[in-house]
């Protein structure tokens, strides 16, 4: 854990912000992500991925496979305006997901577990939102111990934050022995 704890880098206020940061691993376990077009074609990677803007509430695209499609996406939001990411194994192997942050009920907690990408998921399949214990329950339920105390740390460094995740059957992201993967930090 020692090699992820970067200094703080508080607030988080912007898209642009956090996609820097985003980059850099500051927030631990993600998606396997490439910041431009040409190296996400020099890693010969060949799975599913998506399109990300870097603008808050921007388009997305999903489940991109085609090189063609990908880079149709990739130009429709601009040279500086995406990122490309895997997909997660959401359909197979998710089984929460949501947004988490402090309060003063201790924890405020919307979760889902729809088997879609996050915002998707959240808008069309069964959301329970979590105060208190009740949300701690939760997270302690369905993240394994190093994704729960990873999160405890992202409290700490970015208080007032709210932080995306995603939760696996199985350890899946960038970084060993971990289910949970930490989609955005952010207090904009």
């Amino acid at each position: 854990m020692s090699n992820l704890m970067l200094s703080k880098h508080y607030p988080i206020d912007s898209k642009k912000k956090f996609t820097g940061l985003y980059h850099q691993g500051v927030f631990g376990n993600a998606s396997p992500t490439w910041g431009t077009y040409d190296e996400f074609i020099s890693s010969s990677y060949g799975g599913l991925v998506h399109v990300r803007n870097k603008v808050a509430g921007g388009q997305t695209f999903y489940n991109l496979l085609r090189f063609e499609d990908i880079s149709k996406a990739c130009r429709s939001l601009g040279k500086e305006g995406y990122y490309i990411s895997a997909m997660a194994p959401h359909t197979g192997h998710g089984t929460v997901q949501g947004e988490v942050c402090r309060s003063e009920r201790h924890l405020d907690l919307t979760l889902t577990t729809g088997k879609l990408p996050m915002h998707e998921a959240l808008l069309t399949d069964y959301t329970a939102i979590l105060h208190g214990l009740h949300a701690e329950s939760a997270l302690q339920r369905w993240m394994d111990v190093n994704s729960y105390e990873w999160v405890q740390y992202l409290f700490d460094a970015y208080p007032d934050h709210v932080i995306e995740f995603s939760c696996f059957d199985r350890y899946w992201g960038t970084v060993p022995r971990r289910n949970t993967v930490i989609w955005e930090v952010r207090s904009y």
